[in-house]
């Protein structure tokens, strides 16, 4: 807030959208404002002045920039690039966080970490829930723990367990049929730096189906006919929901569709 021995009425706003700074808007003596003309995927710039009871105005501000999130692909039931800076996109969390360190495109990237044995987690609501889904995800391993590692999970719409992507204790990339409680094992490691990670699911009881891909290339031994009940997938995981793990992992660009991911 600007204060002034006249007294202080309001504010003009004014934004750079790449060609120059022009006033967008004049509020009264408040001290925030939401801009809701903005363009998807976008970067603006914000300075701000303070006007008193005469009529004085004060210099601006210095600066502030901020980027929009690019719109989802087509077809997209859910994606997030993180590029807002936080989890707003995801219907609830648990200790994970959006930061800048550890990114794979744009400025932000989710990270979940456990020094304790914590979960730290965010998930999606679904709605309708769909019975086929394409779920990718870049992903970074920093480090972990002596056990395994859930990556996310794909759950009925009320959080029952369907199937998890994991890293397992030894290092490799596996998942665990929540539904028959069974761990499918690769051979496949997980080595240091970003990976893309894409898992698709079909729900048909006895006969449902499972394909795993990790930087395109398909893992045979994680795409099979799986028994995964008849309950659609309702919610996206993204991270670890169990506790007693220790582990640093990043996330970014999630994207979800019923379609295949181009």
């Amino acid at each position: 807030a600007s204060t002034d021995n006249v007294g202080v009425t309001g504010y003009e706003i004014q934004r750079d959208d790449g060609t120059g700074f022009s006033t967008i808007a004049t509020i009264g003596n408040v001290t925030s404002y939401s801009d809701g003309t903005v363009a998807a995927g976008t970067t603006y710039s914000y300075q701000v002045r303070a006007r008193d009871a005469a009529g004085n105005l004060s210099p601006f501000s210095a600066s502030a920039s901020a980027t929009t999130p690019s719109a989802p692909p087509t077809g997209a039931l859910f994606s997030d690039g993180f590029e807002s800076g936080d989890l707003s996109r995801w219907t609830d969390f648990n200790r994970m966080v959006v930061q800048q360190q550890e990114v794979l495109t744009g400025s932000w990237a989710a990270r979940a970490t456990s020094t304790t044995g914590t979960t730290a987690f965010a998930w999606k609501q679904l709605d309708p829930a769909k019975s086929e889904l394409y779920v990718r995800t870049g992903f970074k391993l920093i480090s972990k723990g002596s056990s395994k590692v859930v990556l996310g999970k794909l759950t009925t719409g009320t959080g029952g367990g369907i199937l998890a992507p994991l890293i397992t204790a030894q290092g490799k990339l596996g998942y665990r049929n929540l539904v028959a409680g069974v761990d499918r094992n690769s051979s496949v490691s997980v080595t240091p730096g970003w990976h893309g990670l894409e898992v698709r699911v079909v729900i048909n009881g006895a006969s449902s189906q499972t394909e795993v891909w990790l930087d395109g290339a398909r893992i045979g031994v994680l795409s099979r006919t799986e028994s995964l009940g008849t309950a659609p997938i309702g919610r996206v995981y993204l991270g670890e929901t169990a506790s007693g793990r220790t582990y640093d992992v990043a996330f970014d660009d999630v994207l979800v569709k019923e379609s295949p991911l181009t």
